[in-house]
């Protein structure tokens, strides 16, 4: 009688088939577990939810609101409730409705026709809510068929830089003047609103903040942080509606690199001081100066850089403040233009301060620099005559000439460009003088 056994391969490939059955019916359970203490945690939240809708629909309807909210009430707005070892958020938010079915306001003198409660649970932990919260939301109504509880409208718009809604960005209303206080935050609608009728009266006290988190923010501002705030704090009538925009938009990282001229090879200059501007200007001071949104004080580091994060969308300005230093070209060309949701990079070319400069910028139809074009300043009562080349895409000076140790005078300035028309222009050097030409195309 012969013997059978199994092979080294058949012992092997039978493992690796009962591994591969065991781990499918690992995860296959895993999985079962995982979606039953979803069930259960869910469960106990929408349990939660059910029961604060009930502690709100058991208030009378003037005391249904949320503290420093509109309308006010005694039902805190964020609460803590520990249940069953896990820590549930429970957020409350109550705004009063201005139902279409009977006109808005202003023409609907009566605009707070019911109240709307929307309670949300969220939880962290092992089977944590993530973007998923346990939401609700109930309207309740007045006994009788709608109320006259005052106020007025807030209507609040959020945009992009393009004029497109921002959904889901916070907007926070302080106001410290009326009573009760109104602090409180809520979300813009996919239409990028918030409507908030019932709004206490108010004049200039409505403070605004606009939030999200990846964007650039905007707010409304006091006499005591600008005398003459552009955008000043919201004033709420009886009855009307208190309309007021805001653009927000993703943030963006802006670079700035300090180099030489280009006679000494673009060198790595460290320790520059310079003044970033943005050119979004928020009022003006005691004096009518301009106030702007951006404005700071830099210095590169000791690479010769200085980096920007979290920049506003926008045109910004950068002036060299060393004294030490003039601008001899930029690439890009300032003021630059930042994008949202991008990085630049600005390189910039520094000489050695004299007291008379010229910066010719030279550029085609279109604005485009044009590298290599020859500029060539002259006077001949001097006996002054020197020519340079615009910079290269690559250089600091793209598209720029610089002249510098200038006599205070008047001088001839021809440029010339294989394949355009040359362009001539008499300029006026006073100090350091800034220009720009433009070349046609022959």
């Amino acid at each position: 009688m012969r013997e059978r056994g199994f092979t080294i391969i058949e012992a092997i490939v039978g493992m690796a088939i009962f591994l591969i059955v065991t781990g499918a019916l690992f995860g296959i359970t895993q999985l079962i577990f995982e979606s039953i203490g979803q069930t259960r945690v869910r469960h106990t939240a929408r349990l939660l939810a059910n029961e604060k809708i009930e502690e709100a629909r058991n208030l009378s309807y003037g005391d249904l609101g949320t503290v420093g909210g509109i309308p006010a009430g005694p039902i805190q707005p964020t609460k803590l409730v520990p249940l069953g070892g896990i820590s549930f958020e429970v957020t409350t938010n109550i705004v009063y409705v201005d139902d279409p079915f009977d006109g808005e306001a202003p023409a609907d003198l009566a605009s707070t026709d019911y109240k709307r409660v929307r309670i949300s649970v969220s939880w962290e932990g092992a089977f944590a809510s993530g973007r998923r919260p346990v939401v609700l939301v109930t309207d309740v109504a007045p006994k009788g068929i709608e109320t006259n509880d005052g106020g007025g409208t807030l209507s609040l718009l959020v945009f992009s830089s393009e004029g497109s809604p921002i959904q889901g960005a916070d907007v926070r209303i302080v106001n410290l003047v009326v009573d009760p206080e109104i602090d409180l935050t809520v979300t813009t609608d996919s239409f990028g609103r918030v409507i908030l009728p019932g709004s206490p009266q108010a004049i200039e006290s409505y403070q605004i903040t606009v939030l999200k988190d990846g964007y650039s923010s905007d707010r409304t501002y006091s006499s005591l942080e600008v005398t003459n705030p552009s955008k000043p704090h919201i004033t709420v009538l009886e009855g009307q509606v208190s309309e007021a925009s805001f653009a927000i938009d993703r943030v963006s990282k802006m670079t700035v690199n300090t180099y030489g001229t280009r006679s000494s090879g673009f060198p790595t200059l460290s320790g520059v001081d310079l003044r970033v501007r943005g050119e979004k200007i928020i009022g003006t001071d005691s004096q009518e100066n301009l106030v702007y949104k951006f404005d700071e004080l830099v210095q590169t580091t000791g690479n010769g850089s200085y980096v920007f994060l979290d920049m506003e969308f926008g045109s910004y300005v950068i002036e060299i403040v060393d004294p030490a230093y003039d601008l001899a070209g930029s690439s890009p060309f300032v003021p630059v233009s930042l994008s949202p949701d991008h990085k630049l990079t600005l390189d910039l070319s520094l000489a050695p301060d004299s007291q008379n400069t010229l910066l010719l910028l030279v550029t085609d139809g279109e604005n485009m620099p044009l590298a290599s074009s020859s500029a060539r300043l002259v006077n001949p009562i001097i006996e002054y005559d020197d020519e340079i080349e615009t910079g290269d895409l690559s250089d600091p000076d793209y598209g720029q000439a610089f002249f510098n140790n200038l006599d205070a005078m008047e001088y001839n300035l021809l440029v010339s460009l294989v394949g355009y028309e040359e362009a001539t222009a008499s300029i006026q050097i006073n100090e350091d003088v800034f220009t720009s030409i433009i070349l046609n195309q022959e």
